[in-house]
């Protein structure tokens, strides 16, 4: 049987600058998200991988249909290895 490798986690910082035309989100602002990620692995077949995420506008309100400059977001990934 294999082993399970236990507990991970992880966080990213990014930055976009999407100055000039507001080609990549439709909006002329820089931005940055700041996330972190939990990974546990269940089974040898079978893990799951939450994630929570900061992110933020500065220069426009860009999210909430123009009402905010920033978003939390989360998210779950199931992840079945065959």
């Amino acid at each position: 049987m294999p082993t399970i490798a236990g507990d991970d986690s992880s966080e990213r910082a990014r930055l976009v600058e999407a100055l000039e035309q507001g080609e990549r989100t439709g909006f002329r602002t820089s931005y940055t998200s700041h996330t972190f990620g939990w990974t546990h692995q269940l089974r040898d077949v079978l893990e799951l991988r939450p994630e929570v995420g900061y992110y933020h506008s500065y220069d426009a309100k860009a999210f909430d249909l123009g009402k905010r400059n920033f978003m939390w977001m989360g998210g779950l990934d199931v992840v079945l290895r065959f």
